[in-house]
């Protein structure tokens, strides 16, 4: 009856909190047994020895992508590295001066570009590019400047990344140049398995007085001087970084047009939020300071689109709901700047740069 149930089901209860307590004491023998095996690799275990060859290739810490040549030759000694990071010296007072090119680009590999160039009697530089001719004929030619991030110009390339499909957006109108920024994609610093610090190239030139930045917006430079000869007219166009790039460089090389991509805002310059990746020289400041800044484009002939996004983080998307930037550049420079806050993050917003594009072309 009834008494013999509840006895058969107090068993049954039984049985299953020994078994649940058999389990957890098991789990409780598994864990405390792998914590002592921890415990033992770290604190008791012979060290392994470290060579010199060991601390050389600790240096490099980002897998190569087997799908991109290499330009670079491979780094076996601190002698050869040492020599490959000073072969990147550019002088602050470089961006200034005439790029003399040695020759038209040479062909890579695929659609990659090589450029060599000269700038008064600093190293002679070699500057790469992917290029994208477009079946139209305006006669004109784009160059991308890629944002912050590791080998964003074959992201960009590929259409992948948070550019997105920048340059499907523009080679329907004019050729596309992609820069290839130094230690990234066929540029890449490397030891045959994988790619240099970023942080060692930057710290290194930084230490010698150069600065990564300055050789990066040299090699910008060269390859703006061989669009000028060549297309009737020329743009540059940058989002983040690239943004901020486009807006300096097109200020000291004056092509057509250009389109600033969240990549410029008038609180930031006044007082500088970067980190090591970010543009950084000394002397930077007379690049970006924001009166100076306004001076160049009120000066120029370049026509300039300024666009933020209004779900972007906190600078750039009071930018896009206030317009600050935008307001205080006109204030002087009136319709050389254009203004476009898009619904969007860290982003191109492409129908309008593609329009902006158009219309500049076709004036």
């Amino acid at each position: 009856g009834a008494p013999i149930i509840l006895r058969k089901w107090k068993c049954d209860v039984l049985k299953h909190v020994k078994l649940g307590w058999k389990i957890k004491t098991g789990l409780l023998t598994v864990l405390l047994a792998a914590g002592l095996v921890a415990a033992w690799f770290q604190f008791f275990k012979p060290l392994k020895d470290v060579t010199e060859a060991d601390v050389f290739n600790s240096r490099f810490v980002r897998s190569l992508d087997k799908d991109i040549p290499l330009a670079r030759p491979t780094m076996t000694s601190w002698s050869q590295l040492r020599k490959e990071l000073t072969r990147l010296q550019v002088p602050f007072s470089a961006l200034s001066a005439t790029k003399k090119l040695d020759g038209s680009p040479q062909k890579f590999s695929g659609n990659i570009y090589s450029l060599n160039f000269k700038v008064g009697t600093a190293t002679p530089q070699t500057a790469y590019f992917y290029k994208f001719n477009s079946a139209t004929k305006n006669n004109c030619g784009v160059l991308i400047i890629p944002g912050t991030g590791f080998d964003e110009a074959s992201k960009i390339a590929r259409g992948k990344g948070y550019h997105g499909k920048i340059v499907d957006t523009i080679k329907p109108i004019c050729d596309v140049f992609v820069l290839v920024k130094p230690n990234q994609g066929p540029l890449a610093i490397h030891n045959a398995n994988k790619v240099l610090d970023h942080r060692i190239v930057r710290v290194t030139l930084l230490n010698d007085g150069f600065s990564y930045t300055v050789t990066y917006f040299s090699y910008a430079q060269a390859i703006l001087t061989y669009m000028r000869e060549k297309y009737k007219k020329t743009g540059v166009v940058g989002l983040s970084q690239g943004g901020e790039a486009s807006l300096i460089i097109s200020n000291m090389e004056k092509p057509n047009f250009a389109v600033v991509s969240s990549g410029y805002s008038i609180l930031n310059a006044t007082v500088e939020y970067k980190d090591i990746k970010q543009t950084i020289a000394p002397g930077f400041r007379a690049l970006n300071k924001p009166e100076n800044v306004r001076q160049k484009i009120e000066q120029g002939n370049t026509n300039y689109l300024f666009t933020w996004g209004l779900r972007e983080n906190r600078g750039y998307r009071f930018e896009a709901k206030t317009m600050k930037t935008c307001n205080y550049l006109k204030q002087k420079a009136g319709d050389k700047v254009t203004c476009f806050a898009h619904s969007g993050k860290h982003v191109f917003p492409l129908n309008e740069v593609g329009t902006f594009i158009k219309k500049q072309v076709s004036q």
